[in-house]
């Protein structure tokens, strides 16, 4: 577009000039601002997490018109650029208005209500019924449409976040005109360029941004806006994968298991039928039990937390027994596997303490103080990781056992081949009626229980969002939504543009 006015000059003062200038500048200048497009946006994407635009546009441009200087020719010649006058100005302007309206509704009317104010604004500053053409057209629409069309459409506060891009663009433009800088690199798109990276470098990190560029995680913040509106709920459904971030490691590293313990003594049936069995899992809990008591909820855990807060999130579902959503304000969460802070007698269902040989512990166990073995039962007890480790605990002398009934104890999380609490399994299913989104995240979906609670929101008609830093199995490409991304990036950006 810019190199029409050297085509032109073949009507010009200097027709000889053009074939040459198109042969000898132009055509390389085209052929190296296709692998300078790509050098910029990896550059631009990987330190900055931010989006290129036109900038490539604006280099090639002040190069052209560089070289084309040196050689004598010049680069702004217009041809009778003005033949419609004011007229062919309005009828751009309409069919302008109506391409953006067609691509974006929303974005369009608040491009048209930034552009038109600031051309009112300005007419009246210059004088002239709607100021510089160039202010608005090279500057200010671009970044109005730039944050409000596309890196912030699932944004609630889109239209505010453009017109402070827009005002930003307007003061470079003005410094960049009134500072005499125009004759020798004219602004072009640059200032809407700068407007929008300052918006989104003001409100959102590196990691974030370069998600705002992933049309996935729009369309996840406008699921939840649609729920949210037809008064449906929306649920997380949680695995290890948001607490590797927090620095547990996941259920298949087994970083807490014994090596040279076969797998399956770690099952609910040996744990009843052998008594080394009965050891090992104590041994492997506690060896969980001190990672999670030193563990601090990561953003996911933050994040989730926030969404809830703010009406976003009805309730948390987590196969996680860290209870990292707990520390980190969730509410209501229903742990489906227990809580690793706790023990569970297997006859009466008291509930209470760790057995780790302080005088405390054991006075509590003795005098079934936190009993009930209801959904609340423990749920007020601190508990602290002393200096017991798994070679120095109780249940390596003796099994560990209630003292109301004399029944074993057991960490109160479901073992494998370990039926979930009743309870437990009829409030996860409560919690999916009228599910209108069920975010699925840091699972694989590989234990039957999560599997269930997926297909039980498909039937509710929900959208599944499986957010996921690797593979998922059981996901419905046709139907579910996928963002095989960090999961401490996606739910901070999703917080990001939802509020």
């Amino acid at each position: 577009m810019f190199w029409g006015g050297v085509f032109g000059q073949a009507a010009g003062p200097d027709p000889g000039s053009a074939p040459a200038l198109i042969v000898f500048v132009f055509l390389p200048l085209a052929a190296l601002s296709i692998p300078l497009d790509r050098v910029i946006r990896r550059a631009l994407a990987r330190w900055f997490g931010l989006p290129p635009m036109s900038i490539t546009t604006v280099f090639g441009v002040w190069l052209s018109q560089e070289l084309t200087w040196r050689l004598d020719v010049p680069f702004w010649y217009w041809p009778d650029w003005g033949a419609f006058g004011n007229t062919g100005f309005g009828v751009a302007a309409v069919l302008g208005a109506c391409a953006l309206w067609r691509s974006q509704p929303r974005a369009a009317m608040v491009t048209i209500a930034i552009v038109g104010g600031a051309a009112l604004a300005s007419g009246a500053v210059v004088g002239r019924p709607v100021g510089p053409p160039a202010l608005w057209a090279s500057s200010l629409i671009p970044v109005s449409f730039a944050l409000g069309g596309w890196y912030l459409r699932s944004c609630r506060r889109a239209g505010l976040r453009a017109a402070c891009g827009a005002a930003v663009a307007a003061l470079v433009w003005a410094l960049w005109d009134g500072s005499g800088l125009s004759w020798i690199l004219p602004p072009l798109v640059a200032p809407a360029v700068l407007g929008t990276w300052f918006v989104l470098g003001f409100h959102f990190t590196a990691r974030e941004r370069r998600l705002l560029m992933d049309p996935a995680l729009h369309r996840v913040a406008a699921a939840l806006r649609v729920a949210r509106h037809n008064q449906r709920r929306v649920i997380a459904l949680t695995g290890a994968g948001i607490s590797t971030g927090a620095g547990i490691p996941d259920y298949v590293s087994g970083a807490w298991l014994d090596a040279e313990v076969p797998v399956e003594w770690y099952d609910h049936s040996h744990f009843l039928a052998n008594r080394q069995a009965r050891i090992a899992y104590w041994d492997a809990c506690a060896r969980f039990r001190t990672l999670a008591a030193a563990a601090r909820p990561g953003a996911g855990h933050r994040a989730l937390a926030a969404l809830q807060r703010h009406g976003w999130l009805s309730a948390v579902v987590t196969q996680n027994v860290d209870r990292l959503h707990q520390t980190a304000g969730s509410d209501p969460v229903i742990a489906l596997h227990g809580r690793i802070d706790g023990t569970r007698c297997l006859l009466c269902g008291w509930t209470g303490l760790w057995p780790d040989g302080s005088p405390e512990t054991e006075t509590a166990i003795r005098h079934g103080r936190a009993a009930g073995g209801g959904a609340g039962a423990g749920a007020g007890v601190g508990v602290e990781v002393g200096s017991a480790t798994a070679t120095a605990g109780p249940w390596h002398a003796h099994d560990v056992t209630c003292r109301g009934c004399g029944g074993w104890l057991k960490p109160d999380v479901v073992a494998m081949g370990e039926l979930i609490e009743p309870w437990q399994w009829k409030a996860a299913h409560a919690a999916l009626d009228n599910c209108g989104v069920l975010l699925v995240i840091g699972t694989r979906l590989l234990i039957s229980t999560a599997a269930t609670l997926a297909d039980r929101a498909r039937h509710e008609g929900a959208l599944i969002v499986v957010i996921n830093d690797g593979p998922v199995a059981g996901v419905h490409p046709e139907t579910d939504l996928t963002l095989e991304r960090p999961i401490e990036d996606v739910l901070p950006a999703l917080v990001g543009l939802l509020e």
